[in-house]
């Protein structure tokens, strides 16, 4: 299962690597999250853009530590921070389940994709407001 965490605006870049740096030096996440960077062409730039942060989870069970490392991240004196969101991307039970997870923790709002695609449309947390 993959966790991707997107930022926009001003500050995104900056965000991003706050989070990957924030989510790599975790201890509990290691051996069971992969966290990579991901980047994107940005015309203009000599190096790509970073477009969002990736987290490869080894097991279902890491999600909950995932869950718990972001929220500290994003709670740590965050207040002008620009929304993030947060897509997961698995086959659909295993989405379902962990976007559930996400919702009741209050990282994900609302509800999920009604089509069961495998890929959903971006969902901000619940601190980004509207989808």
């Amino acid at each position: 299962m993959e966790i991707r965490f997107e930022v926009a605006g001003a500050g995104a870049e900056r965000e991003l690597r706050s989070l990957r740096a924030w989510l790599a030096g975790d201890r509990a996440l290691r051996g069971t999250v992969d966290v990579t960077p991901v980047p994107g062409a940005q015309p203009g730039r000599m190096s790509p853009a970073l477009e969002a942060v990736s987290a490869v989870l080894s097991s279902g069970a890491a999600l909950g530590e995932l869950a718990r490392s972001y929220l500290a991240w994003r709670h740590r004196d965050r207040r002008t921070a620009p929304p993030v969101t947060v897509v997961v991307i698995a086959p659909d039970a295993e989405r379902a389940r962990a976007e559930a997870v996400l919702r009741d923790l209050g990282i994900l709002a609302g509800a999920a994709p009604p089509d069961g695609g495998q890929e959903p449309a971006p969902q901000e947390d619940a601190e980004g407001g509207a989808r």
